[in-house]
């Protein structure tokens, strides 16, 4: 069963979460708090109501909600992982990338 806990609880100043996707497994999503998967793009498009935050290559057509999405080029999120001197993994790719927004929002 997915959790849609992520998306339950009222959101602070800002709206925007962070995902790293893939085809044939879970995506996972970050809020700056917590790490949240679901079983895939649909179901997980179906239950945001964030700003998206991805690295670049998602198949934008398999969202089906009128949000905005930004895009990173993977090049940065992979320098970034190896300056934290990080292992590679979802749930970190998706830390990352909401980091790096944070950091500098010019990447997007």
């Amino acid at each position: 069963m997915i959790q849609k806990t992520l998306f339950d609880f009222e959101r602070k100043e800002e709206q925007v979460i962070a995902v790293d996707w893939a085809i044939k497994k879970p995506i996972v999503v970050f809020d700056g708090e917590r790490i949240e998967t679901f079983e895939s793009l649909y179901k997980f498009s179906d239950s945001v109501s964030s700003e998206i935050l991805c690295e670049e290559g998602v198949p934008r057509s398999l969202f089906t909600i009128d949000k905005t999405i930004k895009l990173i080029p993977g090049a940065i999120v992979k320098k970034k992982r190896k300056e934290l001197d990080l292992e590679k993994s979802d749930e970190n790719d998706a830390k990352i990338i909401y980091w790096l927004y944070h950091e500098n929002p010019d990447f997007f």
